[in-house]
């Protein structure tokens, strides 16, 4: 997507479109980019606070969810085990 829009304009896209993570691994330039371009979004107004604050909680809710999951028993699969 960054390749077509640049890393800002899809950051944007992507929250605007109720995305709560983006993703980029490529290369730490592009990240710069895009955190710059939202953070300047919010300072001016244009990002919407309560929801990067509902985005947020959201994120934190997911983490807590996924570190206090058990591992899965050795030897049986989510398949036997119903999951």
């Amino acid at each position: 997507v960054t390749r077509i829009s640049g890393p800002a304009e899809s950051s944007r896209a992507a929250f605007s479109a109720g995305a709560d993570n983006m993703l980029y691994t490529e290369n730490s330039a592009r990240f710069e980019e895009a955190f710059e371009a939202l953070t300047a979004d919010l300072v001016s107004g244009k990002l919407d606070q309560t929801r990067l604050m509902e985005s947020i909680s959201r994120r934190r809710a997911l983490l807590d969810r996924i570190s206090s999951a058990r591992p899965p028993k050795e030897g049986i699969s989510r398949k036997e085990s119903g999951s």
